[in-house]
């Protein structure tokens, strides 16, 4: 699966998927290029008739879901004062 369907998947799963205009101006994409990924997606059953996510979409997501955080923090950076 290439990034663009992945983005476009989890733009779906996240908001209403109302325009294609909307997507490519929310994900900073070409019009031509989210058209081109939602027909795939369609092709390859990860989204219904209606452009909503397959059950195998929601699965590929959760699978690709982040399951830990490493939070690095350091100190008050005395050097810089």
């Amino acid at each position: 699966m290439k990034k663009t369907e992945g983005d476009i998947l989890q733009y779906i799963a996240e908001h209403s998927f109302d325009s294609q205009r909307r997507a490519a101006e929310d994900l900073g994409y070409a019009l031509g290029s989210v058209n081109q990924a939602r027909k795939s997606l369609q092709e390859d059953g990860m989204l219904d008739g209606d452009g909503k996510l397959t059950r195998e979409a929601r699965e590929w997501l959760e699978e690709k879901r982040p399951r830990r955080v490493v939070i690095l923090a350091a100190g008050t950076g005395m050097r810089m004062v």
